[in-house]
């Protein structure tokens, strides 16, 4: 971040704490009803054209500081597991496996070296690769490639 952008934000920062109105010659906006708080069908409106379409902010950098951390979110639905990747990138995968859906997880948060199937013990290593199958032969010529965690 440049210097004339960081001082561009603090000062955009120090104005909106200052004022007590909108803008000058802002339009006025129409009252919210209050069904939409309370509507079970605009809720499901809200998460299948908002909530699963945008960038979420899930927690923070700092909940999975180091690689093998992770933190299960399901605020939308679908179990999420965030995990720090061994090469440090953060990754969200569906928390669960791609053979029978078991989690690859359990605890709200931790610190693992392999997501694991808590069904056929599938592994998976922190970037969601399918890296071992117990007894692979029962389980036909499978693509491990193929089958990595979403």
């Amino acid at each position: 971040m440049t210097p004339e952008l960081e001082q561009r934000i603090r000062d955009s920062i120090a104005w909106e704490a200052k004022r007590s109105a909108p803008p000058a010659g802002f339009p006025r906006l129409p009252e919210i009803p209050s069904g939409r708080y309370l509507s079970e069908e605009f809720h499901a409106l809200e998460m299948e054209h908002i909530f699963r379409g945008s960038w979420l902010c899930v927690g923070r950098e700092e909940d999975v500081a180091k690689p093998g951390d992770y933190m299960l979110w399901s605020k939308i639905g679908s179990p999420v597991v965030i995990v720090r990747g061994k090469d440090e990138t953060i990754r969200a995968f569906y928390n669960t496996c791609r053979h029978r859906g078991a989690k690859v997880v359990k605890e709200e948060c931790g610190h693992t070296n392999v997501l694991r199937c808590q069904y056929h013990s599938w592994a998976y290593d922190l970037q969601g690769k399918l890296v071992n199958i117990p007894d692979q032969d029962d389980f036909g010529d499978i693509d491990k490639s193929q089958h990595g965690l979403v």
